[in-house]
């Protein structure tokens, strides 16, 4: 960023073959440099114009400070919620006798849950519905080989 000026490519080209850069390269590199989007070009007429100024970058770093603020502002403000809620949900919790009292019962109902399912799951296989769904299977799957055999065997 020596100056901020518009040029085409035939001034880019003549100032970087009197620097001594290869006419070649300054095309790949300038190619390079607009598709990274550090140079803007725009086509006027039938000439392209390439120029890079100093602002732009500036801009761009503060649109990014802010947007990072602003996200700071409001995961400060999402902390602060957090901590409210959490002082309100804690409020009806401080340790007491009573409470104490219904946790225990809390958990000792819970593991009698738990024993009952396990009871109920082992006395499923004696179930009367499961038993008339397994002789309805039974029927179905005896009717389906009587059918695939020709009945050969009823």
């Amino acid at each position: 960023h020596e100056k901020n000026v518009v040029l085409t490519l035939k001034e880019i080209m003549s100032k970087a073959s009197a620097a001594g850069v290869v006419s070649g390269a300054v095309e790949d590199i300038n190619k390079e440099l607009c598709d990274d989007s550090l140079v803007d070009t725009d086509k006027i007429g039938q000439q392209n114009f390439f120029w890079s100024f100093t602002s732009k970058k500036e801009q761009e770093l503060l649109k990014r400070r802010d947007k990072t603020e602003s996200n700071l502002e409001a995961t400060r403000q999402g902390i602060e919620a957090s901590k409210v809620a959490r002082d309100q949900a804690q409020a009806g919790r401080e340790p007491s006798a009573a409470r104490a009292e219904k946790l225990r019962r809390l958990e000792s109902m819970q593991e009698e849950y738990r024993s009952l399912e396990m009871q109920a799951e082992a006395l499923k296989d004696r179930d009367p519905e499961t038993l008339a769904k397994l002789e309805r299977d039974v029927e179905m799957c005896k009717n389906a080989a009587n059918r695939w055999t020709d009945n050969l065997y009823e």
